[in-house]
């Protein structure tokens, strides 16, 4: 850490106190005289993560910060990383798959596909962009391979399981489909149990983006299904 720090152009010896704390951010002060290599994998990357921070830098640039952090640690440096944006000022640009992790830190995304920009906006506009909502069904009795089909077709659905009577699956519906959604059971002689929302995250914004710029490159058309969980990347500025 000192030796990062340096190559920055700072005195590592005003920093021991700073450098003290992020060994304790990072839960390794009892590992601060083990040579590198013979720490685990998750180890190391709390280290990476030590040395990009020691040099206390404008800007920082992170590929996959919380590959390999155990769920308290990733919780840590997601705190660290919003503090050091907030309070020093700190641009971080993050490069992750994780959707909770670039949701929980970043203020801005740049959706990427194919090595194009998709979509570049601020993340709580991204989350309002698309009005679909995904929803969680039960109904009474078994549906015929038919209407599971149609409804796969028209409204994404998936997760169907079948228990005690009752069918429950997911689908995709536009508020300005909801009505047609239920109708369209109801025609079927389904009996409704119950629909529950379920909330939308930015794994279904990267998803439904990158499907209608599919659609839209093979020339079918846009916004007409709701994408299954996946990855992506991101950034804060």
């Amino acid at each position: 850490m000192s030796f990062f720090s340096a190559l920055a152009g700072n005195d590592p010896r005003n920093q021991r106190e700073y450098h003290r704390n992020l060994l304790s951010t990072f839960d390794i002060e009892d590992k601060a005289d083990t040579v590198v290599r013979e720490l685990s994998r998750g180890q190391k990357q709390k280290v990476s993560l030590a040395c990009a921070l020691a040099r206390e830098a404008a800007f920082l640039f992170l590929d996959e910060p919380t590959l390999g952090l155990d769920v308290e640690s990733s919780l840590e440096l997601r705190t660290e990383l919003r503090r050091l944006a907030e309070d020093n000022e700190t641009t971080v640009l993050i490069s992750s798959h994780d959707m909770d992790v670039v949701e929980d830190i970043c203020d801005r995304v740049i959706i990427m596909d194919d090595g194009g920009i998709i979509k570049d906006d601020y993340v709580e506009n991204l989350l309002s962009i698309f009005n679909t909502q995904r929803y969680k069904v039960t109904v009474l009795g078994t549906l015929s391979r038919q209407f599971r089909n149609s409804l796969r077709s028209s409204y994404s659905a998936d997760n169907f399981t079948s228990e005690t009577g009752r069918t429950r699956f997911e689908a995709s519906v536009t508020s300005d489909n909801f009505y047609r959604f239920i109708e369209t059971i109801r025609e079927a002689n389904v009996q409704i149990a119950s629909i529950d929302t379920i909330d939308s995250d930015l794994e279904y914004v990267f998803l439904e983006a990158t499907e209608n710029a599919d659609r839209s490159t093979s020339g079918e058309p846009a916004g007409t299904a709701e994408p299954r969980r996946a990855g992506n990347s991101g950034g804060k500025q």
